[in-house]
């Protein structure tokens, strides 16, 4: 829309990964250097890591854009993929036709291709994206893959792509075999500030053959503050400015029209359409739950104040453990492993079996006096080194998690460290939390009896 006013002939901050406006940084720079050696040296796999946005895509895309006819490449991107339906879009992406779908039949076709870019002095290389997102048993199938070789060399490059979580997922009892060829890993780190002024000139100068639109410092300055030097943050930023800045027939961006715009993408209303598509199916179960806990607890005033008296023990309302009363008035999904006060006064006026908690006690010592009857917790991972298992917990913590370590001993004589959240009376109170876990925070969460490691 705001392209022509600026002379623009294309967007320069599109939200799709696009090489031709790919900002060498020097992050980025060093990224895109470690994955031309690791696929020259022939290494195996490649691991790529970063927070969201940070553009860990843009940067495989400019690799397959600006590498030679002598490096086949296959992108594949998330999908609900399984061992076979992997297999099947590697094919799909190399041209290879196998006679039928089996998995054994896939492998075979695929082996063949291999042999035969071997022979032509080629070299394969397959990116997966949003890699942590997949099952163990897809990991587990590209290893297999990896073992196609021949006596000297490695016929397949792999490169995994995904959030720092990725390296804990690699770490685990389950993925050690794969984890232990990683051989080349490389994590990126947001732009500086002067990285992130020279990010935008450089995508504008492209979008426009030259620098068509002008930024002051201050405009600059809010920007990289507002985004942190993520460049997924900045793209959308800079895409809002330029909006308001069209809007207003401004050709010249200011700290004005800058603090403008973020104050319009602040307070930008949503939808109910837009609210529903975030919620999961375990959000919205415990959301209507909620609503109706409060039209029943509000019901049950009402008719309280019309009697001369209801004995509360007659009352049988059981209210999810973690929940407070203001909580559920303003609709709030809290964090694993606290139990309120609010809680607890709840639970006392509506329920006499409830246990007796004093308020001046810290949650961890009212859980104490509930540990009979925990029964379940959610499993995060399980890691053989304890500074991996312990960097996992300090990342949950600054989330609002109550965290733990579990340890225990494999049959080989090997120590685990598994990371538990919550604690839980109710399997079906604990696989909500997991679900909520697994769509707000992006984790593999597993609901286990306590006593199972």
């Amino acid at each position: 829309m705001y392209t022509k006013f600026f002379n623009l002939n294309e967007n320069p901050f599109t939200a799709k990964p696009n090489p031709k406006l790919f900002f060498p940084g020097k992050c980025h720079e060093e990224a895109l250097l470690h994955l031309q050696y690791s696929v020259s040296e022939g290494e195996g796999f490649t691991l790529i890591t970063g927070e969201k946005g940070i553009g860990k895509t843009t940067i495989c895309c400019a690799y397959i854009e600006c590498s030679d006819e002598q490096v086949k490449s296959a992108f594949i991107t998330y999908s609900k993929l399984s061992p076979i339906i992997l297999l099947k879009k590697v094919n799909e992406e190399f041209g290879i036709k196998a006679r039928k779908g089996t998995l054994k039949e896939l492998t075979d076709a695929f082996n063949n291709f291999l042999m035969q870019k071997k022979t032509e002095g080629k070299r394969v290389v397959v990116f997966l994206d949003d890699a942590h997102k997949h099952g163990n048993d897809v990991l587990e199938q590209l290893r297999l893959l990896s073992n196609l070789e021949t006596t000297r060399e490695k016929l397949l490059q792999i490169v995994l792509i995904g959030r720092p979580k990725l390296t804990g997922l690699l770490n685990s009892h389950d993925l050690r075999p794969l984890g232990q060829r990683v051989t080349v890993s490389y994590h990126l780190q947001p732009l500086t500030e002067h990285e992130t002024f020279q990010y935008i000139f450089h995508r504008i100068a492209i979008a426009g053959q030259g620098v068509t639109v002008k930024f002051d410092s201050s405009a600059i300055r809010q920007i990289y503050n507002h985004s942190n030097g993520i460049p997924e943050l900045i793209d959308s930023t800079c895409d809002r400015v330029l909006m308001a800045s069209f809007r207003d027939g401004h050709r010249h961006i200011s700290g004005e029209i800058v603090k403008t715009a973020l104050k319009d993408l602040k307070y930008n209303p949503i939808h109910l359409s837009d609210l529903l598509k975030t919620f999961s199916r375990a959000k919205l179960y415990v959301f209507v739950s909620l609503l109706f806990l409060i039209v029943v607890l509000l019901a049950l005033s009402q008719f309280r104040d019309t009697t001369n008296g209801i004995s509360p023990e007659l009352i049988r309302i059981k209210i999810p453990q973690g929940y407070s009363n203001s909580q559920i008035q303003k609709s709030q999904i809290p964090r694993l492993g606290s139990i309120s006060q609010d809680y607890q006064e709840i639970m006392r006026l509506f329920d006499h079996e409830q246990p007796q908690i004093p308020e001046s006690e810290e949650n961890h010592d009212r859980l104490d006096d509930l540990k009979e009857e925990i029964t379940y917790s959610i499993q995060i991972g399980a890691f053989r080194m304890l500074k991996n298992a312990q960097g996992m917990i300090n990342s949950l913590n600054e989330k609002g998690y109550a965290t733990r370590i579990v340890d225990f001993e494999d049959n080989e004589g090997q120590i685990w460290h598994t990371v538990r959240i919550g604690n839980y009376t109710s399997i079906a109170l604990a696989e909500v939390d997991a679900d909520i876990i697994n769509s707000e925070d992006d984790l593999d969460a597993v609901v286990l009896p306590s006593n199972k490691f």
